[in-house]
């Protein structure tokens, strides 16, 4: 399955998709997708306009679940997930994504802000 980026407001790459799993543009695992929607145990952000992932600030402080995945920074330009079922660890390799480069900026409602990744 290909990768679909994902950009800040300002048009520069912050995470990709993989699978129902959105990354950082660095490789460390943000949450999951549900819908259009990212969560970690708490809501994270949002795709909107197709490939920007931006925070309803009205929805900061929804929490629900628990997080049962880690991620695990390994070495050359590789990066595994461990993901936790039924008390047993599964570690999945993924290959770190190179930068895709940047795209034009877009304006955004009161509603929304950049999603903080660090």
């Amino acid at each position: 399955m290909a990768k679909k980026w994902l950009y800040n407001a300002s048009g520069h790459p912050v995470a990709f998709i993989q699978s129902d799993k959105v990354y950082s543009s660095g490789g460390h695992f943000i949450g999951r997708l549900n819908g259009n929607e990212v969560w970690h145990g708490k809501y994270i952000g949002e795709i909107v306009r197709n490939d920007r992932f931006l925070r309803d600030v009205n929805k900061g402080s929804i929490v629900r679940g628990t997080p049962i995945a880690r991620c695990l920074q390994t070495v050359q330009g590789w990066f595994g997930l461990m993901i936790f079922v039924l008390g047993q660890a599964h570690l999945v390799l993924l290959e770190r994504q190179p930068d895709p480069g940047s795209k034009s900026g877009i304006s955004l409602s009161s509603k929304y802000h950049d999603v903080d990744l660090d």
